[in-house]
């Protein structure tokens, strides 16, 4: 669990508004998850504002799933 869950949610609804993709639920679901999943891999950033816009840019390319494996591999360096 992140501490910033709260505030990711707030922020996921300004992020891409105007994109087919995070208008429905499973876009910005999976935006959620990707932030608060970052949020608690790298607890020195953490989340701040504007950090959803990498997140959904990277995921208009790339599915969720691939992301966990990307975490995962640098966690063993």
């Amino acid at each position: 669990s992140s501490h910033f869950e709260k505030l990711i949610r707030s922020d996921i609804n300004r992020t891409f508004p105007l994109e087919e993709y995070f208008r429905n639920g499973d876009g910005q679901e999976a935006l959620f998850r990707l932030m608060k999943v970052y949020s608690i891999y790298d607890q020195e950033v953490g989340y701040c504002q504007g950090l959803g816009f990498i997140g959904g840019v990277l995921l208009m390319h790339v599915k969720f799933h691939s992301f966990l494996y990307f975490f995962s591999f640098f966690s063993f360096f």
